[in-house]
């Protein structure tokens, strides 16, 4: 087995072939070259082309970063190409890629892409399956929704730890902004309802530390004492907003 960085030198090409174990890398202009990882050498380059002969179809058998077994033949160059060589220690001899060995059929690769093919199809189902669970509800649960309301979207926070985030929320943190540009969170809390004002609802926590108003779109029933779960979005751009997207029995 000959190493790519001993076939450089003079008295190498005077041999009849070489073999070379290299993994074969695409250039941008369709070209493969050859490199050795041990010695981080690039050697030979060729296109898949010249072997449209032999082997037709080696633009899909071959494959990047993937080791093969490459063979050489030399060839002594002409006048021309001894003068016009950019390496004196190869001018009188050229290296010509003879055979690849290690090559897949494409009936392995096809195989190979429909297994990974099908291993991420099942991996997105089985992500499909877990969104779906996690995001499965019975309304008849909940005294208000929102539309397309997704419990999964939410982070359970104490209504006094939200309340101690939201006043720290900057109006434009490039870390912590929405689709639209906004500074947002999504909580949900569970709450004791103390009453309703037109659009708005004041919740607190069950220990009566602290009050929050927050606005609903809608009608929800709820009455004074009533212990729920709220789903809630709380936004700055640039005022403090808090609004209902749910509220849950419990």
């Amino acid at each position: 087995m000959q190493k790519l960085s001993e076939m450089y030198g003079y008295d190498n090409f005077k041999a009849a072939g070489y073999v070379v174990r290299a993994t074969a890398q695409k250039d941008f202009d369709g070209r493969y070259y050859l490199h050795d990882e041990k010695t981080d050498t690039d050697f030979k380059t060729f296109y898949a082309d010249e072997f449209s002969a032999t082997c037709p179809d080696l633009r899909e058998r071959i494959e990047e970063n993937r080791e093969y077994a490459f063979y050489f033949t030399a060839k002594q160059n002409n006048a021309i190409a001894y003068l016009l060589s950019p390496n004196p220690d190869s001018r009188l001899y050229e290296l010509h890629l003879a055979k690849i060995d290690g090559l897949r059929t494409l009936e392995e690769i096809n195989a190979e892409k429909q297994a990974k093919e099908d291993a991420e199809e099942q991996k997105r189902l089985a992500a499909q399956k877990a969104d779906e669970e996690a995001n499965r509800y019975d309304p008849k649960d909940f005294y208000f929704l929102t539309k397309n309301f997704r419990p999964a979207d939410y982070t359970e926070k104490d209504l006094f730890d939200a309340v101690s985030i939201a006043d720290d929320m900057p109006s434009k943190s490039p870390n912590e902004l929405d689709f639209f540009g906004f500074s947002t969170k999504l909580y949900f809390s569970d709450v004791v309802c103390a009453g309703q004002n037109g659009k708005y609802i004041d919740f607190k926590t069950d220990d009566n530390a602290i009050h929050q108003m927050m606005k609903i779109s809608g009608r929800s029933g709820l009455k004074g004492g009533e212990k729920v779960r709220v789903y809630y979005l709380i936004t700055k751009e640039p005022l403090l907003e808090w609004n209902v997207r749910a509220i849950k029995r419990r």
